[in-house]
């Protein structure tokens, strides 16, 4: 990436559209919650640098469920990944479950004013009431450009993909919000994007269930599991 931005970081700024200044696709017709995403991509990121992990518990009466555990303490140095560590070190949140954690409705609100707090973006409000609307545009356009021509060039490009890239494909397609970061419409190649994502989703490392996976990759399993559970009309 052109900066050294986080999972959640990056997609935030991938789906801030240039024509529209909205993070959102025109006519999107995505079932997931891209606040979720988001979140599923701050839980992905603390477990890529080693604070956090998922783990099981055992219930009073049997049973079984992931929650998340604290397993680094040193802070990260971005405001939305130390908010979340700081959360999971919470003892009243010691059994909370994985799929509850990644139902947060403020995350990507969370992410926009920190990024805004640091220059990288601009948020303007305009109107009140039901018409009230928000814009967010790149600071620099130039370096908003580069980010998205790094991602079409993998996505689009077929540019061998980094562990980023890989763990990018499998939380948009977990979290069915893959028409955030698409490209837009017309963009040669656009066809091809799809199935790109769900190949790349594929690649991101052996699943939790193989004997040989590593504590960190079966952790980022279980989280995509839950992302997409999350996601589901059962809840």
């Amino acid at each position: 990436m052109t900066q050294a931005q986080t999972l959640a970081e990056r997609l935030a700024l991938l789906a801030c559209r240039t024509d529209n200044h909205k993070i959102r696709s025109p006519f999107s017709s995505q079932t997931g919650n891209f606040d979720y995403t988001l979140q599923a991509a701050l839980v992905v990121e603390l477990i890529e640098r080693g604070r956090v992990a998922v783990v099981s518990k055992r219930g009073p009466f049997g049973g079984e469920k992931f929650t998340l555990e604290q397993s680094g303490f040193e802070p990260t140095g971005n405001a939305p990944l130390d908010s979340l560590l700081a959360r999971v070190a919470d003892p009243k949140n010691t059994r909370k479950s994985l799929q509850n954690w990644l139902m947060y409705s403020s995350t990507r609100q969370t992410i926009i004013e920190d990024l805004a707090e640091r220059g990288i973006v601009t948020v303007h409000h305009e109107g009140s009431g039901l018409l009230a609307k928000t814009r967010v545009r790149p600071a620099d356009p130039a370096t908003h450009d580069a980010i998205r021509d790094e991602f079409e060039d993998v996505f689009l490009r077929d540019r061998e993909p980094s562990r980023p890239d890989l763990l990018t494909a499998a939380l948009l397609a977990s979290g069915e919000t893959w028409e955030y970061v698409e490209p837009l419409e017309g963009t040669p190649g656009m066809a091809h994007f799809f199935e790109r994502l769900i190949e790349l989703s594929n690649r991101y490392g052996p699943k939790w269930t193989s004997p040989d996976a590593q504590q960190d990759t079966r952790s980022v399993s279980r989280v995509l599991n839950a992302l997409g559970r999350a996601n589901a009309p059962s809840g």
